[in-house]
């Protein structure tokens, strides 16, 4: 494989971490939605519910972030641009997409508390 072929293997490899990161939270996030809405179903007081309300919310808002640092990951491939990963529109959405995620499993953590 010669250097002609992969300019920026680094690059490469930087973006190729990001999208798995990326693709992780949407995962994990819809997963933990899952199991969040499963808590509804039980009988819970209401401070619980909003809790588990703000949770979601959180989780969806990490998922859409996730999908949307994708699209610029796409697109920046699309017009050939290189360092995509430093790009202020990808480190910002991965940036939110990973703190709404860390954030919505503190406040599922608590509602689980809550109701124990």
């Amino acid at each position: 494989m010669s250097i002609a072929s992969n300019q920026n293997p680094n690059g490469d490899e930087a973006r190729k971490s990001v999208e798995e990161l990326f693709k992780t939270v949407i995962m994990a996030a819809g997963l933990i939605l899952t199991l969040l809405w499963g808590l509804t179903q039980r009988p819970v007081d209401p401070g619980v519910l909003r809790l588990v309300q703000s949770a979601s919310l959180a989780l969806v808002f990490s998922i859409i972030m996730a999908l949307l640092g994708l699209q610029f990951i796409v697109s920046a491939l699309e017009r050939g641009q290189s360092a995509i990963t430093r790009k202020p529109t990808v480190a910002i959405s991965f940036l939110l997409a990973w703190v709404t995620f860390i954030v919505g499993c503190v406040i599922l953590a608590l509602s689980i508390f809550k109701v124990h």
